[in-house]
C-alpha cells in the first residue's frame, strides 16, 4: 500500500520527493501530458535540491491514467489548485474503492465541503481531509527537479466525518510528521493563510508582474504598507472564525510559529522568515495567486461570514476590485455556500 499523489506541480513533486524518501511508495498522477511524459521519459525520476543537497528519487508509476494509479493506494493525497478540486472530485469518485482516504493539500477554504458534497451525490463515502495550507514551500526548476525552500514547522489537519480527524492526522503523521489535529474543515478553511498572502500583494504589485518584473514576492513585494494591509484583512479573517466559535492564528502569529521566528509585526515576520527570500514573484497576471486565491479562498470565506452575519468590507472590496481588473466574476465563479453545504457537518455560526 502507498500514496497516491494526484498534481504533477510544485507541491506534488514535493511530496513526492519527501515521501519516496521516506521509504514510501508513491504513485503519481496528473492528466496533462506535459507534466507526466518528461517524469516518464526520466525513467520515473526526479531531483529534489533541499536543504543545500542534491537527491534523486524514483516514483513507483506515473501515468495520465487515474484509475490505474490508484491500485493498492491506500491515501489519496490531492496536490493541485482549488479551482481543480471540482473536477478531480468527480473523476476521483467514478474510480475511487472503498477505504482509500482523500487528503487535499491544501482544501483553501471549503474544499473538503465541496469534495464531500460531490461524493455524497455519487454515493461514495470516502473519507476526505483537508490541510489548512500547503506544507512545503517549493519550486518547480523543471519539470523533473523540485526545490524546496522550506518546511512549515506544523500543519492542521481535519476530517469528514470530524470523528475521523485524530485517527486520519495520525496515520497521515506515520508518512510526514508534520500535522496537528484541527477541530473540524471549518478551523482548517478559515486557517488558510493563502488568502491573506496572495491575492492582496499580487494585487497591489500588478504592473510589476505584468511587466515580468524579477522581484521577490514576499521580502521585496510586501512591504510595510502592504503589510499593515495584510493585517487588516487578516482581522476579518479572525472575526469570520469567531463568528463560527473558533480561536485561530494570527498570520502573524502563524509565520512565526511555521518558520521560528520573532517578529513583533506581520512585516517583521515575513521578512525574518528565510523560507520565503529566494521565492521570486510569478510574471503571468494569471497566476494561481489570484485566479485560485480570490475565488477558493476570498470568496467562499465571505460566503462563511454571511452565515455567521459578519461584514467583511475589506474581503469585499478585493474580490470586487479583481474582478473589474479582469472583466470576471469571481463570485459567480467561486465556490459559494451550495458548493459546501455545511450542513453535513452539523456546524452552525454561533452568532
Amino acid at each position: 500500500m502507498g500514496v497516491l499523489i494526484i498534481g504533477a506541480g510544485n507541491g506534488g513533486l514535493a511530496f513526492g520527493a519527501k515521501l519516496i524518501e521516506r521509504g514510501i511508495k508513491v504513485n503519481l498522477y496528473d492528466k496533462f501530458d506535459s507534466a507526466i511524459n518528461p517524469i516518464q521519459e526520466n525513467n520515473n525520476e526526479i531531483t529534489m535540491i533541499s536543504n543545500g543537497r542534491t537527491k534523486k528519487l524514483r516514483f513507483n508509476f506515473v501515468s495520465n491514467n487515474l484509475k490505474e494509479t490508484l491500485i493498492d493506494m491506500n491515501f489519496i493525497f490531492v496536490v493541485v489548485p482549488a479551482f481543480a478540486h471540482h473536477s478531480i472530485a468527480i473523476e476521483l469518485s467514478e474510480t475511487i474503492i472503498e477505504n482509500q482516504i482523500v487528503v487535499l493539500h491544501p482544501g483553501r477554504t471549503g474544499g473538503a465541503l465541496e469534495f464531500k458534497n460531490i461524493f455524497t451525490s455519487k454515493r461514495k463515502e470516502n473519507i476526505i481531509a483537508e490541510a489548512e495550507t500547503m506544507l512545503f514551500a517549493a519550486r518547480k526548476d523543471n519539470p523533473t527537479e523540485i526545490k524546496i525552500h522550506g518546511v512549515k514547522k506544523s500543519v492542521g489537519l481535519a476530517s469528514i466525518p470530524t470523528s475521523m480527524s485524530q485517527k486520519i492526522t495520525d496515520q497521515v503523521n506515520n508518512y510526514l510528521p508534520y500535522f496537528h489535529n484541527s477541530e473540524s474543515v471549518i478551523t482548517t478553511s478559515l486557517s488558510n493563510i493563502g488568502a491573506i498572502f496572495h491575492p492582496v500583494p499580487f494585487l497591489f504589485n500588478f504592473t510589476r508582474i505584468e511587466c515580468k518584473e524579477n522581484f521577490k514576492y514576499y521580502h521585496e513585494g510586501i512591504t510595510p504598507s502592504i503589510s499593515k494591509l495584510l493585517e487588516s484583512l487578516d482581522k476579518e479573517r479572525l472575526t469570520i472564525a469567531q463568528g463560527f466559535g473558533l480561536d485561530i492564528q494570527s498570520a502573524k502569529e502563524w509565520v512565526n510559529f511555521n518558520y521560528e521566528v520573532n517578529g513583533k509585526t506581520l512585516y517583521e515576520a515575513i521578512q525574518l522568515n528565510n523560507s520565503y527570500k529566494d521565492i521570486s514573484a510569478p510574471t503571468d497576471i494569471h497566476s494561481r495567486y489570484v485566479m485560485e486565491d480570490i475565488p477558493m479562498s476570498l470568496v467562499p470565506m465571505r460566503e462563511l461570514a454571511k452565515l455567521a452575519n459578519i461584514k467583511t468590507p475589506l474581503i469585499d472590496s478585493i474580490v470586487n476590485t479583481a474582478s473589474k481588473l479582469y472583466n470576471y466574476d469571481f463570485i459567480c465563479n467561486g465556490r459559494r455556500i451550495e458548493h459546501m453545504k455545511l450542513n453535513s457537518l452539523h456546524t452552525t455560526p454561533t452568532k
